[in-house]
């Protein structure tokens, strides 16, 4: 499989399947389009564990139900 940098297109797919995933225990978030934007930004040089973790941080930090790119701006590692 190609590393993630190589399939930014999926990044924001990844991205929402995580938040999927963590919604019942830390309530639904959604992902915005400039999150989104955000996230098909960065290199990933930390593949697809640096997304998770980056994903994680912000649903524990964000206090809204959005996740833009503020959001990850204030919540990046």
């Amino acid at each position: 499989m190609p590393p993630l940098r190589d399939r930014l297109t999926d990044v924001p797919r990844i991205a929402r399947a995580y938040l999927r995933s963590l919604g019942p225990s830390v309530g639904v978030k959604q992902l915005t389009t400039g999150g989104a934007e955000a996230l098909c930004a960065h290199a990933w040089p930390g593949n697809i564990r640096e997304l998770r973790n980056v994903i994680l941080g912000c649903v524990i930090g964000c206090e809204g139900p959005q996740i833009d790119w503020e959001v990850l701006e204030k919540h990046w590692p």
